[in-house]
This record gives C-alpha cells, structure tokens and sequence, in this order.
C-alpha cells in the first residue's frame, strides 16, 4: 500500500470530511468517554497522531484542557484546518510511523489511524520508547471485518490484526491494557451513488492506486448492490476497536 496514495485520497477528502465522518466522529466520542472513565490528566501535552481535520482534536481540547497538543498527520493540507483550531495545537507533518514521539508531550491519542500502517509493532514500540511510565496511550483503529463489503466484491483491502493481536503487540512493548473492546457499526446508504459519495467524501477507499473506469464502476455497483442492499437501504460495515494502555 502506498502511503502517498493514502495521503493523496485523504487530502482531497479534507473538505467534505467532516459532514461525511459519522462514524469517525462517533468513534472520538467514545475515546474521549473512555479517556475520562480511565482517568486521563487534564491540562497535559498530548501527541495526537493522524489529526486530520480535527474531530478528536477539538474534543480534547473541550474535555481536557490540554497545555499543547503536538498534532500529526500525514498530509500538509490539514495544517492550516488544525492550526486554526487553537493556538495550542502544534502541526507535525510526517508518516508516524517514523516520527519520535515528541519531547514535550506525555501521553499518545489517535483515532481511525492505525490501521493504515504497514508495521504495527514497530509503530507501537516507538510510542513506548517516546513515553514515560505511567504516560498514557489512547487509540481506536479497525478489525478484520472492516468494509466487509468492499473486500468481498473486489478482493481489495487492509491487513486488519484483531483484537488479540493488538493486546499482544501492546503488552509486548511495556503497556499495561485498562480497557479493549471492539464493536459493529453500519452505515445505510439510499443507493450506490451515495455509497459512492460517503467513500469519497471520507477517504476510506484510499488503498486503491488507480481510480476504476466507468465500466469497473458500474459492475462494483451492480455486485454491492445485489448483495448488501437491505429493505432499509445499502449497508457498509466498520469493524471499530478501541485501547486505553498505559506505559509500565
């Protein structure tokens, strides 16, 4: 998988993101929830990782009142939206899989991110090097049955790890899990064009190095719809996990 495809998908996303992210923003909500059920600090330097447009970010500003949020992603259009959030927020340009965590910051977050990385465990033992003990690294990513969908009609589609895999990784590098959980949501879609538009608008279809033609299109659509197309409408599945870890 290309990371500048990734980028590139994302960053033309930028725009409509917000207005088409239900359950992106759903899920920053129960990270935030879980932040406060499991004692998170206020007024702390935070390293958030794959920001974007800031969803996750204005809520922990809201609920936290953090001293400065070092805020990363992978693409530079989402600078200037995040900056004009607060001037707390510092922007940090870059593939975290090879940004150290900075010096300044005391605890980890990310939303819908993870999942986009090609190493995993390295990933996850750069954060633990970054961190101190007691630090705090709060996540949420996808499982395997993640755009359900979309994978059984094209074939095409991230290699998700399950919860399990996740805890190992995790307790491997020095961290202590409090909370892991996983569960199901689906969006209903009134008819394939509106599918279509929710994959744009979002960016989740960004594995993918060329755009389909016309005819690939029309039989992607006749083949979903055939398949998953519900008396409520056309249904995408998203397989959400969540981690609430701390550094031993």
């Amino acid at each position: 998988m290309s990371k500048s495809v990734v980028a590139k998908k994302f960053a033309s996303a930028l725009d409509t993101y917000n207005r088409s992210a239900v359950i992106q923003r759903k899920i920053a909500a129960q990270i935030i929830q879980l932040m406060r059920k499991n004692g998170f600090p206020e007024k702390s330097t935070i390293y958030e990782v794959g920001a974007g447009t800031g969803i996750l970010t204005k809520m922990i500003l809201d609920e936290f009142d953090p001293l400065k949020i070092a805020a990363n992603d992978l693409c530079i259009e989402a600078e200037e939206l995040l900056s004009a959030i607060s001037d707390k927020i510092e922007f940090l340009h870059g593939d975290a899989e090879t940004i150290s965590v900075p010096s300044y910051c005391s605890h980890v977050v990310s939303s819908s991110t993870v999942q986009w990385f090609s190493d995993l465990d390295q990933f996850i033992k750069l954060i633990a090097e970054g961190l101190g003990r007691d630090s705090y690294f709060v996540f949420s990513t996808f499982g395997p049955e993640n755009l359900y969908e979309i994978r059984k009609i094209t074939g095409l589609g991230l290699n998700y790890h399950s919860l399990a895999e996740h805890k190992m990784l995790l307790e491997k590098s020095g961290f202590a899990i409090l909370h892991a959980s996983e569960t199901t949501e689906k969006t209903t879609h009134t008819s394939m064009t509106d599918l279509l538009r929710h994959i744009r608008e979002t960016g989740v279809g960004g594995i993918g190095k060329t755009t389909p033609g016309a005819a690939a299109t029309r039989r992607f659509c006749r083949k979903y719809e055939e398949q998953f197309a519900t008396q409520d409408g056309i249904v995408l599945t998203y397989h959400p996990m969540f981690f609430v870890c701390k550094l031993k």
